[in-house]
């Protein structure tokens, strides 16, 4: 999903199905915008955009005050799947 050499992709499967439970949410555009944003900076550095759960491999970064993204980086293959994103 990421078009420079240096970049991550986010893996299509688990980015499906992480919108599709984020949309039956109902989110108002705003933070519709916010949470695409927020995905489309990850793949610059999703090691820096977030924080690891322990030594988990689980990041959760912020795409907005109340949205949090739960995802986790694959520094091998430079994938990132995103795992569930949701109002907290």
């Amino acid at each position: 999903m990421s078009t420079g050499s240096n970049r991550w992709s986010l893996r299509r499967d688990g980015l499906s199905e992480a919108v599709e439970l984020w949309l039956s949410l109902d989110p108002d555009q705003h933070d519709r915008d916010l949470v695409h944003e927020f995905l489309m900076d990850l793949v610059v550095d999703p090691l820096a955009f977030g924080v690891q759960d322990g030594e988990s491999g689980i990041f959760i970064g912020r795409a907005g005050p109340d949205i949090a993204v739960m995802y986790v980086p694959d520094p091998a293959t430079r994938e990132v799947t995103i795992a569930l994103i949701a109002y907290s």
